[in-house]
């Protein structure tokens, strides 16, 4: 069992850094045309549709990982977005992760439910907030642990994709002169 759980942990080690190796360029060309005042859009509808998902899931992932906290409050600021957190679940459904989207389902969910901005003009949520709802870090907290509990298997699949399909990963994105 100890060797399955050590193999586990090696291969999400390796899908990660592989993920991150794509997600690099990714980034570094969102980054370059938001300086420049865009906002990645036209680059973002040039990328594969692998590069997209994997695009709109590491940006999620990158903030919402840190903790509870952040996992609460990036995925409410997404949801009041609207077409961040819609590519989010898309990127999910394009790898075929459908325990993830569940997950993020019940989160929007108890989102909703709970009163948050589903619009992001009505956006006002300061981060830290979720300590001074009880009821709610009740509701989130099992989230939290699930999908954490889940990540593994996520990031797995998403290096498996990358692996199996690696001609989708090759191309940039159109580099503006900044």
């Amino acid at each position: 069992m100890e060797n399955h759980m050590q193999d586990d942990t090696v291969l999400t080690a390796e899908a990660d850094e592989l993920a991150e190796r794509r997600f690099a360029p990714l980034i570094a060309a969102y980054k370059k045309d938001r300086s420049a005042g865009g906002d990645f859009a036209e680059s973002f509808r040039e990328l594969s549709p692998g590069q997209q998902a994997l695009f709109t899931f590491r940006v999620f992932y990158a903030h919402a990982v840190h903790s509870r906290d952040d996992l609460y409050w990036w995925s409410a600021y997404f949801l009041a977005k609207g077409r961040e957190w819609n590519g989010i679940k898309d990127g999910l459904r394009f790898f075929g992760d459908a325990p993830m989207l569940g997950l993020l389902g019940r989160l929007e969910k108890v989102l909703a439910e709970t009163g948050h901005a589903l619009d992001y003009a009505q956006f006002d949520l300061s981060f830290g907030s979720l300590a001074l709802r009880p009821e709610l870090l009740a509701a989130v907290e099992p989230i939290d642990a699930e999908f954490r509990r889940l990540l593994p298997s996520t990031l797995q699949r998403i290096g498996r994709y990358i692996r199996e399909h690696p001609q989708e990963f090759e191309r940039l994105p159109r580099q503006t002169d900044g």
